[in-house]
């Protein structure tokens, strides 16, 4: 059945998902990633061992990003964005103020609301979790 709302969740969900995925990918060396930036980052954030969180957050993004797009575990994936982008604002934007563009908190504060409203609707009728 064709719904405004389910239409609505789906292309929340794509979005999420279709942009949380290619920064997982990055922090394995594809597309265009630059592991070594991204580690000296992590470590002049303070997590240690930098190379393996570059890995954990990293895979965390690229299942994250999948769930987001099918609609599995859903609100697990979104909760999951959304600890992620808290982290990602504590750890190393908050310093920068506001802006995106001046790697302020911006755009993780802008996600972060985004997966906090996908964690609050649900999935929508066009999931694997609605067919579950």
């Amino acid at each position: 059945m064709l719904d405004r709302f389910s239409l609505a969740l789906l292309l929340l969900r794509l979005l999420a998902g279709g942009f949380q995925l290619p920064h997982g990918l990055q922090k394995f060396g594809l597309l265009r990633g630059d592991v070594a930036a991204v580690t000296a980052s992590f470590a002049q954030s303070g997590l240690h061992p930098p190379l393996a969180w570059v890995r954990v957050v990293g895979a965390a993004q690229i299942i994250a990003g999948l769930c987001l797009v099918l609609g599995l575990a859903t609100d697990g994936a979104a909760v999951l964005t959304l600890c992620l982008s808290a982290a990602m604002m504590r750890l190393s934007l908050w310093q920068g103020g506001w802006f995106w563009n001046r790697h302020g908190v911006e755009y993780a504060v802008f996600w972060a609301g985004v997966a906090a409203a996908i964690a609050l609707l649900g999935p929508g009728a066009w999931s694997i979790d609605a067919l579950l």
